[in-house]
């Protein structure tokens, strides 16, 4: 009669440490998704983020310009006359920002993280359009009311 011996293998795996690989997978998996739900809505809010700026940039030149006139619109610049003195105030594209100056001085970025932006003609005088293109390709246009300067 033979006797069997138990001994310990030591080239395979026991359940428990098994059960402890499988347990340790599920729980990365598990992190994994959700993780990129978080990845989803952290791109939601930068993209909303992106709205609020530029809705933000929109009003403040409409409110800046109310007593100012356009005297000269280039393709990635505006430049402005106050009305009541000789103040020249100019939007410019520069380093991937739109700054605001004041007498070619000063320096107040309106928007920030920017591909292009571009300033075109409306229909009429008074209108200009405004294509912004930010570094993650999210694209917003819209249209501010100016006072053409008439000499």
């Amino acid at each position: 009669m033979k006797r069997f011996i138990l001994s310990r293998n030591s080239r395979g795996f026991s359940l428990v440490e098994s059960l402890l690989a499988l347990f340790i997978n599920s729980l990365v998996l598990i992190l994994l998704g959700h993780v990129f739900s978080s990845l989803q809505l952290i791109q939601t809010t930068l993209h909303s983020d992106k709205n609020i700026e530029w809705h933000l940039f929109l009003n403040q030149v409409e409110n800046d310009i109310n007593t100012k006139t356009l005297t000269k619109k280039r393709e990635h610049e505006l430049t402005f006359l106050e009305k009541k003195s000789t103040d020249v105030i100019s939007y410019e594209w520069r380093n991937s920002e739109v700054v605001r100056t004041k007498n070619s001085s000063g320096y107040v970025p309106m928007i920030s993280k920017l591909k292009s932006v571009r300033y075109d003609d409306k229909s009429s005088n008074q209108l200009v359009g405004v294509r912004i293109n930010f570094i993650n390709g999210q694209i917003l246009e819209g249209t501010i009311k100016v006072e053409p300067h008439n000499e």
